[in-house]
């Protein structure tokens, strides 16, 4: 257990490792899982994986506290453009206690990860879901070249509405 800022993680050398390979743009890494080590508020990594977001949803659950790194493009058919998510997922029957620290400690995540193109916080599914974040991901995007908006390898049509509801 190593000490950064204000949470204790178990296994930093290998959190270490994961966070260059998520950040090269080669490696096929995308998404980290981390959660707290049992009963203790030692965050662990408990999945990393090269998948989408039906791979990671599974962990948010009422009375699971859990932190996300993702990594996916967004863009369209001319410019794709890797995009970095933080998701800090605390389910509605979590501690208070727990609730409360899980709240710096997700701070201190992000500073070891580095910069992020969406930071999202949520206790449901109504709060956090690929839609909210997908839509997110179009306002941070950038420049749009047409209209196949790209979101975690399909295409989607959602910026076409989003494009029409902007105009009126």
């Amino acid at each position: 257990i190593t000490c950064y800022k204000d949470v204790k993680l178990v296994d930093k050398p290998l959190i270490d490792e994961l966070n260059k390979r998520i950040h090269m743009f080669e490696d096929p890494l995308r998404v980290l899982v981390f959660q707290y080590d049992g009963n203790t508020q030692n965050v662990k990594l408990i999945d990393q994986n090269n998948g989408t977001w039906e791979d990671f949803e599974k962990y948010f659950t009422e009375t699971q506290m859990t932190y996300v790194i993702w990594r996916t493009f967004g863009g369209d058919d001319i410019s794709k453009r890797e995009k970095f998510i933080f998701i800090h997922w605390v389910g509605e029957k979590v501690k208070t206690i727990t609730r409360v620290t899980s709240q710096a400690h997700g701070a201190s995540l992000k500073d070891l990860f580095g910069y992020f193109h969406i930071s999202i916080n949520g206790r449901n599914f109504s709060e956090v879901n690929k839609e909210i974040i997908h839509q997110k991901l179009i306002v941070a995007g950038g420049v749009r070249y047409d209209n196949h908006e790209q979101f975690d390898g399909k295409h989607s049509q959602i910026s076409n509405h989003i494009k029409t509801e902007a105009k009126e």
